[in-house]
């Protein structure tokens, strides 16, 4: 079947929605501006406290700002980072808001990003019929996050030609399976699909036949440096992107006091944030040998979801 063109103005939610969307908007504003006016360092940001408002983001269709908001409260304050990682969550919720107050003025992709990180979902079968990409996709990494009923799997792969990434998001609730089984030790034929949004990284497969996996990664970064270039371009594109996948090869991983970094072949290190328990194992088998990792960046750390030393992959 041929692909068909399909007005991206109509996978916009509808008028009901975005007036929810938009009171609840008004409401954060105002949670916003009294939160600031008791001050961050007084401010109750329990569990308890932050159920109300993430609430009432729920009741306006915006699941995806409610679950930042619940965020607040994991938030360590133990942390000597705490205040500086509060802040930079509640000055992305305030980009949020102040996108919104003018999101009919935006250009139509970053319209579509926007309503994606509110939580706004577009079905797969109205983009069943559009372009993709025909590639063999590897699984890179896997991860699975639980919150009460509701389990989500984020999984990430890269086309063995196209060297493109995908994060292929999926929800189950309660007992429900997930729609696809993925695993980890396979690479899966099919089209990829991509939602669209200024920088489109989220997508899903149609009809993927699964195959044993390679033994490398489709693509990598030779060092930090470009990577960096790359994802200043991303966020120039989406500036509410938080969770860049970025595969990089010849690295070393180094800890110090339960500190952890790798370290790539100029010399550069960046912080890793998984906890030591998880890492210990990997580092075990790089001996001291380079590898390559797969993971994911939020601007300030890596979160590393898997690596390939000698020709073996090892899942974190």
């Amino acid at each position: 079947m041929a692909s068909l063109p399909i007005d991206p103005n109509s996978l916009l939610p509808n008028s009901q929605r975005k007036e929810l969307v938009k009171q609840g908007i008004d409401y954060l504003e105002q949670w916003l501006i009294d939160m600031i006016r008791i001050g961050v360092l007084q401010y109750d940001f329990s569990h308890s406290s932050m159920r109300e408002i993430s609430s009432r983001m729920v009741d306006a269709k915006m699941g995806g700002v409610a679950r930042r908001l619940r965020g607040l409260a994991t938030l360590d304050k133990s942390d000597q980072n705490w205040l500086e990682n509060l802040l930079g969550e509640l000055a992305s919720i305030y980009l949020l808001v102040s996108s919104f107050k003018k999101i009919d003025e935006l250009p139509i992709n970053l319209q579509h990003s926007i309503y994606s990180v509110s939580g706004f979902s577009i079905q797969k079968k109205q983009l069943a019929t559009s372009d993709g990409i025909q590639d063999l996709w590897m699984i890179m990494g896997i991860k699975l996050e639980e919150e009460e009923n509701l389990k989500a799997r984020y999984c990430w792969v890269m086309g063995s030609n196209s060297k493109r990434s995908a994060l292929l998001l999926d929800f189950a609730f309660g007992r429900t399976a997930f729609e696809s089984q993925l695993k980890f030790s396979q690479s899966y034929h099919g089209k990829l699909v991509y939602y669209p949004g200024s920088f489109p990284f989220r997508g899903f497969l149609i009809n993927p036949v699964s195959t044993p996996k390679k033994n490398s990664f489709p693509g990598t970064f030779p060092h930090f440096t470009k990577f960096l270039d790359v994802y200043a371009h991303a966020v120039s594109k989406n500036p509410f992107m938080n969770s860049f996948p970025v595969a990089v090869r010849d690295v070393m991983m180094i800890t110090s006091e339960e500190s952890w970094e790798l370290v790539d072949i100029e010399n550069n290190a960046i912080p890793i944030s998984n906890a030591s328990e998880k890492l210990w194992p990997l580092f075990a088998s790089q001996g001291g040998d380079r590898m390559a990792v797969f993971g994911i960046w939020n601007g300030d750390k890596i979160e590393l979801l898997s690596a390939t030393i000698a020709g073996h992959h090892y899942q974190l």
